[in-house]
């Protein structure tokens, strides 16, 4: 299921309740109230069927829309989604730190030259090919990244890369000329520059700027 279905679906059954609501059918308050974790559901289950995109995530979701659709149908006490999220959690940490994990995920090809990155309880493995890399962002919520920078040409004037992760880890490998120059700041979490770059005037240089909450980012240089 697309996320253009599922946009569809969205906007039948606001466009259906609405409808209700002018012919005196006043229940669109209540389909809303109760049915909206459906919208969790179907998301879910996009994802689950999609190929490109995390199992992990289409497992929440179901978890999260089913949980809250027992508890606004009344079928369950809605004191129960206190538990919710501690196992969600452990899901979380659990699927991340397996040994397996990343070998399930193909390494994927980014070429553009400003990066554009949001992940969302997930795990990536990006392989970034810019010629003339200038940064970007990378955003992150309960995920896990691995950027290889190995193959990316910086612009003359270096790059800039904004991190802002919260519960997440990422590991940056750069190429052994490059220098990096770490800006951010770490809140519960840290940064960690391990990459073997010599300073020197003609070395280009990476400057890593941003926030990160709970997370770990390590730079690191790999032959």
């Amino acid at each position: 299921m697309s996320g253009k279905v599922i946009f569809g679906f969205i906007i039948f059954f606001l466009g259906l309740g609405l409808l209700l609501d002018r012919v005196g059918v006043n229940t669109f308050s209540y389909f809303i109230s109760t049915f909206w974790p459906i919208i969790f559901i179907l998301i879910g289950i996009s994802n689950l069927f999609s190929k490109a995109k995390s199992k992990i995530t289409g497992i929440i979701f179901l978890i999260l829309g089913c949980s809250f659709l027992l508890v606004t149908t009344n079928t369950i006490n809605g004191n129960i989604l206190g538990f919710i999220w501690p196992i969600i959690l452990i899901i979380i940490g659990l699927w991340l730190m397996l040994p397996f994990n990343k070998k399930s995920f193909r390494e994927n090809i980014y070429d553009k030259n400003q990066l554009n990155i949001n992940t969302f309880f997930t795990y990536q493995m990006l392989k970034i090919e810019s010629k003339e890399l200038i940064g970007g962002q990378i955003s992150s919520v309960f995920s896990g990244m691995e950027l290889d920078l190995r193959n990316a040409q910086m612009v003359p004037d270096g790059a800039t890369i904004e991190l802002n992760n919260v519960f997440s880890g990422v590991e940056i490998i750069v190429p052994k000329n490059w220098r990096v120059n770490i800006t951010g700041r770490a809140i519960f979490g840290a940064f960690e520059n391990n990459a073997e770059a010599k300073e020197g005037e003609n070395n280009p240089q990476l400057t890593i700027k941003g926030v990160v909450i709970f997370s770990g980012v390590e730079i690191k240089t790999k032959n």
